[in-house]
C-alpha cells in the first residue's frame, strides 16, 4: 500500500496585483513571506517591501504607490512572469522580438490606442492607479 504525500505549492499563473497596501497587509507583522517559489515579499529598512526572485529584488513597493522594476539582468520568463503576477493592475511586461516593454493596458483602454508602450528599463518606477 502506498502513502499519498501532498505537496504544497506556491505557483500560480493568476494574477495576484499587489499595491503596496496589499503586500504590506500580506506580510503582516512578518519581516518576510514566501508567496511563490523562490519568491518571497520582505521588508526594508526605509518602509519599502520588495518582491524578491531569487536573489533579485524583482518589484519594489513604496509607500507612496509607485512601484519600481528590476530584472538584474535577468530577463528570463520567469522573471517576466513574477512581475506580471505581482505588478499593480493596468501594467503588463512582455517582449516583442528579444525587448521588453512595459504595456498601461487600462491607460490603453482609456485612451482607445496603444500609446501606453514603453520600452523596458531595469530601475524604471510605475505610478499605481
Amino acid at each position: 500500500m502506498c502513502a499519498t504525500r501532498t505537496r504544497r505549492h506556491y505557483f500560480s499563473t493568476e494574477a495576484t496585483y499587489l499595491t503596496y497596501s496589499e503586500a504590506l497587509s500580506r506580510l503582516g507583522p512578518r519581516e518576510s513571506r514566501k508567496i511563490a517559489n523562490n519568491t518571497y515579499l520582505e521588508r526594508r529598512d526605509d518602509g519599502e517591501i520588495a518582491l524578491r526572485l531569487h536573489r533579485t529584488d524583482v518589484l519594489t513597493y513604496h509607500p507612496d504607490g509607485t512601484v519600481t522594476l528590476n530584472s538584474g539582468g535577468w530577463q528570463t520568463v520567469t522573471t517576466k512572469r513574477r512581475m506580471n503576477q505581482y505588478l499593480p493592475n493596468g501594467y503588463r511586461v512582455y517582449q516583442h522580438r528579444f525587448d521588453w516593454y512595459v504595456w498601461n493596458y487600462l491607460a490603453a483602454k482609456q485612451n482607445g490606442n496603444d500609446g501606453s508602450r514603453v520600452e523596458y528599463f531595469d530601475g524604471m518606477t510605475l505610478e499605481a492607479f
